[in-house]
């Protein structure tokens, strides 16, 4: 295999694209996850192409600085979520996750300033699902998945969900090392059974009057509410 126009959209890498020719790509064709995010599950790994750019997408990835970003509810503030792009660069956080409510598919023109790759899970006002996840592979931001979404950071398992009844029985199964929430716009950090349970608040600041993102070390399964 030897260009991107071989590859179609969602396969696995075991059917399609072994990580070598993915490694022979990188050197000429741009993937979506920079450097320092390493793949390590050669069986679970899906490569997309679009506009003559690989994407490659895992569920099991290493990272450097174990520093990751939580937002949730950005609802078409599109000022808060610049000013929180802003903040997330500065940080040098390695991956930002998003656990619902973009809303509108314009919303991916701020967060296209991110550095860094973003995964998310829909919540209950993203109504053209299918436009905001279009939009943002288009322009290469990053995967947005139905509610919920599990996926593994450096041997730590971890849940997305934009439901807060579900956190609970997700934290307490013993299947997840961080389960992360929203729809409330309430932030919240705690520990419930062996999970550290984490909803960033609101990034909008519609309900609350304060716009509010978090920070994930995983390094030291710590986590603090920031406010912008």
């Amino acid at each position: 295999m030897s260009d991107c126009n071989s590859i179609k959209g969602g396969k696995k890498a075991k059917d399609s694209l072994s990580i070598k020719d993915a490694a022979d790509l990188a050197g000429t064709v741009r993937m979506k996850y920079p450097p320092n995010i390493r793949i390590a599950n050669k069986t679970d790994v899906y490569a997309v192409c679009i506009d003559g750019f690989l994407l490659l997408y895992s569920k099991v990835f290493f990272l450097r600085n174990m520093k990751i970003g939580v937002i949730a509810d950005t609802h078409d503030n599109l000022a808060a979520i610049s000013k929180a792009v802003e903040f997330f660069n500065r940080e040098g956080i390695e991956l930002l996750i998003h656990a619902g409510d973009f809303v509108a598919p314009f919303t991916e023109k701020p967060f296209s300033a991110l550095k860094i790759p973003l995964v998310g899970v829909f919540g209950n006002n993203d109504g053209d699902k299918l436009l905001l996840r279009e939009k943002y592979r288009e322009k290469r931001v990053g995967e947005i998945y139905e509610d919920p979404y599990d996926f593994e950071l450096n041997a730590k398992k971890i849940i997305v969900t934009h439901r807060p009844q579900i956190v609970d029985a997700l934290a307490v199964s013993g299947s997840y090392d961080v389960v992360i929430y929203g729809h409330t716009h309430k932030a919240v950090i705690e520990e419930k059974g062996n999970a550290l349970v984490i909803n960033p608040g609101e990034c909008c600041g519609y309900l609350t009057g304060r716009k509010t993102v978090a920070i994930l070390d995983l390094e030291k399964g710590e986590a603090k509410v920031v406010e912008l």
